[in-house]
């Protein structure tokens, strides 16, 4: 499912959690959330992510994909009603453009904390994960999934680096809802039309 930002009133839920036979937890509720500004480049990759997620992921009931945009403290209501949370953004990681991460719980937590040198977006991701945790114990399991930029000037379109290590993105997407306990088939891929980044 895919939804924007609206008026709900929050409830305090209980989690839903299963553990598999592997050893995998399954969630009852996850929100994957791409956040950032498609008009800098870079800086939108993911939203970009978020959109192509959504079309793979619409039969999964149990899963809300948000394109968050730059709507950052309005995602509370979103993140405090999920068991598991999967953010999705373009993170300052000190290392090659293009460079994927993936940071689980208190390593998000850490990468936050350090947010005076970040984007403006994480500092309020930041904000909004304490105060879910503080106020409703949730989400019990937060991940990060991050694309160091290249380009973030004024455009729409995605840098070549980060559109050359895009099937890393879904990769390591992939392997968290399966971690999850999320039945994703084969994996997720990006467009296969996805090739006009500027040189």
């Amino acid at each position: 499912m895919t939804g924007r930002i609206a008026d709900v009133t929050l409830v305090q839920p209980t989690e839903t959690k299963v553990v598999l036979s592997d050893n995998r937890q399954a969630y009852g509720k996850i929100t994957i959330i791409g956040v950032g500004n498609l008009l800098l480049r870079d800086d939108g990759v993911g939203v970009h992510v978020v959109r192509w997620l959504a079309e793979q992921l619409q039969h999964h009931d149990d899963i809300e994909c948000i394109d968050a945009g730059t709507l950052n403290y309005e995602l509370l209501e979103w993140v405090a009603m999920a068991d598991a949370v999967l953010l999705i953004d373009a993170a300052q990681l000190d290392a090659p453009a293009g460079t994927v991460t993936r940071l689980n719980d208190h390593e998000v937590e850490r990468h936050f904390a350090q947010a005076s040198s970040r984007t403006v977006h994480q500092i309020c991701m930041r904000d909004v994960l304490n105060t879910a945790r503080i106020l409703y114990q949730r989400p019990t399991h937060w991940t990060l999934i991050g694309v160091q930029p290249d380009i973030m000037t004024w455009g729409d379109t995605l840098s070549e680096p980060v559109i050359k290590n895009m099937d890393a993105v879904f990769s390591a997407i992939t392997d968290t809802l399966r971690h999850w306990g999320v039945n994703v088939g084969g994996a997720l891929r990006p467009p296969c039309d996805l090739l006009g980044a500027e040189q």
